[in-house]
């Protein structure tokens, strides 16, 4: 079962199929396998200044995911969120990452919470490959 739902923004049908659009590529792009899925997408607005964040991403299981992404940002930084997100979507998947009440763990390797968002190696990646997934996305 494939299964992507979007929420948050049924006003703006466009930009909804858009991210529909995006959201299949990035799953093509980093998980070209992925038989099973069910990945649900929130646009919420001001998510940054209720969580601290402008995007989240939550494994319940290796097939369920919830995406959120704060709408109120330039429809630029929404797909680059957006982006970034799924790498850690792709990372969950995989078994790369795990998010537990203490501390995380990557490739194998505890990090406990509280340390520094610019050196865990799980936003590392994030950071790179948003880029080049929002390339793909705009030239697609």
């Amino acid at each position: 079962m494939k299964r992507l739902r979007i929420y948050g923004c049924s006003d703006k049908p466009k930009l909804k199929a858009e991210i529909k659009k995006a959201a299949n590529l990035f799953i093509q792009e980093l998980l070209p396998r992925k038989r099973k899925y069910d990945i649900t997408i929130s646009i919420s607005p001001n998510l940054s200044k209720r969580v601290g964040s402008f995007g989240e991403c939550w494994s319940w299981s290796r097939n369920k995911y919830s995406v959120k992404v704060d709408g109120s940002q330039t429809k630029e930084n929404i797909f680059k969120t957006l982006a970034h997100e799924f790498v850690h979507v792709k990372q969950f998947s995989v078994g790369e990452l795990k998010f537990l009440t203490k501390f995380d763990v990557w490739q194998g390797t505890v990090y406990y919470h509280g340390a520094k968002y610019e050196n865990l190696p799980w936003e590392k990646e994030a950071v790179r490959y948003e880029k080049i997934l929002y390339n793909k996305h705009i030239l697609n």
